[in-house]
């Protein structure tokens, strides 16, 4: 069983080849979920249905550092020059550090709110909406 904490929100250059922690983050969500096409027959009593086309949204929040942090600047720069972004949720093992657990995937962000309450610590919620397949590790098996 992996707690939240283990299982941390990483940016990715080159679309796998280094992994850079989003600093001062403090939690993180992957939403997938799959559309249904109807196939369902005028004749019968129950509606049919067969898997369409997935998705999925990821959404992070961090304390806001715009000083120190080069990961939460290429965030804000993608967002603004329209670029996509390279992402890995999970676990990372090995001297050279690599996935384990969890999952990769390519993404658009959305949106990039800040909130500055009085007396708390500036946070920053970063919104994606993923584009293509997720690579899941380990592997997920075909039957």
């Amino acid at each position: 069983m992996d707690k939240g904490n283990a299982r941390k929100f990483y940016l990715s250059a080159s679309g796998g080849a280094t992994y850079t922690w989003l600093e001062g983050e403090q939690s993180n969500s992957l939403s997938r979920s799959a559309e249904t096409l109807d196939i369902s027959d005028k004749d019968g009593d129950w509606a049919e249905s067969v898997p369409g086309r997935k998705s999925a949204t990821a959404e992070v929040t961090i304390h806001l550092d715009d000083t120190a942090s080069a990961a939460q600047h290429q965030m804000l720069a993608a967002l603004h020059n329209g670029q996509t972004v390279h992402c890995f949720i999970g676990t990372l093992t090995g001297t050279t550090p690599a996935p384990s657990v969890g999952d990769f995937f390519e993404a658009v962000i959305t949106a990039i709110n800040d909130t500055n309450d009085k007396d708390a610590v500036a946070s920053r919620q970063i919104s994606l909406q993923v584009t293509g397949a997720i690579t899941h590790y380990p592997a997920i098996s075909s039957q």
